[in-house]
Formats: structure tokens, C-alpha cells, sequence
């Protein structure tokens, strides 16, 4: 390619890339930001509204089978067997999303405020801790209830795809 039509070329390119929208759409700050500094409306996901990026919603909480068991051929019985141990052990979906993003609000709160004391952030992330522990371990209780579910030949498949996954 000649040189000179390369440099016009990207002369020209410049100011057009430079007027470029962000991939996420035209948030006026950087969302990220706005999401820690809790500058952001719940209700509005998308961060062309200026919130952060959409996620994506486990659906295993909401009646679905979790992922992990899409490669079985399940009974209608187990499948409707794991759904009500789903259902008993977590609840309804989303029913704890709320106290979590409370907490992170709180700790933002004292982090940025002439209160702020050292004992009071520990006791936040001690709190928050244990909530992570308590979910962790209620996950392990669902996650092996639906493992003595499955038939010997099931439990052997799944163990089977997860060790390719883990390698």
C-alpha cells in the first residue's frame, strides 16, 4: 500500500474512532465506577441507562435443573425430585440478593464517611463473611442432595464430565 494514502488514511480514521460510543453503550461515567460508588439504580441494568452491564440469571433457582445435569437422562421423577430439593434448599430465587447488595451499600457507606473506623469495617466484613460461608455450605448440602439422587451410572457420568471440564 503507498505510505502517503496510509497516513491520510488514518488521519482521516482518527477523529471518527475517537467519537466512538463505548461497547456498553454511552454511560456518562465509567459504570464500574458508578456501581461501587452506588450511583447506580437497581432497576436500571443496562448501562446504556448508566448502569452496569447485563447478567446473566443462573436459572437452575427458578425451577430449572442446574447445568451440571443437562448431559443426563434423568426420570421425570428426579427431575421433579431435584426441583423440590432445589426449591426447599435455597428458597426463592434472588430472596438473599437483596440483603447482600444492602450489606455492599453499607460497607461502601462507612468507607467513604468521616465515621469510619477500623472495628466497624471488620465487623461488616466478618458479617458478610459469614453470610458467604453459610451460602457456600448450603450450596454443598444441595449440590450432594442432588448427587444421591442420580443412579450409580448418573453419579459415574457426572464425575466423568467434570473431570474433563477440571483438565
Amino acid at each position: 500500500m503507498n505510505k502517503p494514502f496510509s497516513y491520510l488514511a488514518l488521519m482521516l480514521a482518527l477523529p471518527i474512532a475517537a467519537q466512538a460510543q463505548p461497547t456498553f453503550g454511552s454511560a456518562p461515567r465509567d459504570w464500574a465506577v458508578m456501581y461501587a460508588n452506588n450511583d447506580v439504580d437497581p432497576e436500571l441494568e443496562g448501562p446504556a441507562h448508566g448502569g452496569r452491564p447485563p447478567h446473566h440469571q443462573a436459572k437452575h433457582p427458578g425451577g430449572e435443573l442446574p447445568p451440571y445435569l443437562a448431559k443426563l437422562e434423568l426420570s421425570e421423577q428426579q427431575k421433579t425430585a431435584i426441583k423440590a430439593l432445589i426449591k426447599t434448599t435455597l428458597g426463592e430465587p434472588g430472596a438473599k440478593r437483596d440483603e447482600f447488595r444492602d450489606a455492599v451499600r453499607e460497607q461502601h457507606k462507612l468507607s467513604f464517611s468521616s465515621e469510619f473506623s477500623e472495628d466497624a469495617a471488620a465487623k461488616l466484613i466478618d458479617n458478610q463473611l459469614a453470610e458467604q460461608r453459610r451460602a457456600m455450605l448450603q450450596k454443598a448440602k444441595l449440590d450432594n442432595g442432588v448427587f444421591k439422587l442420580l443412579t450409580s451410572e448418573q453419579q459415574l457420568a457426572m464425575l466423568a464430565d467434570m473431570a474433563k471440564r477440571d483438565h
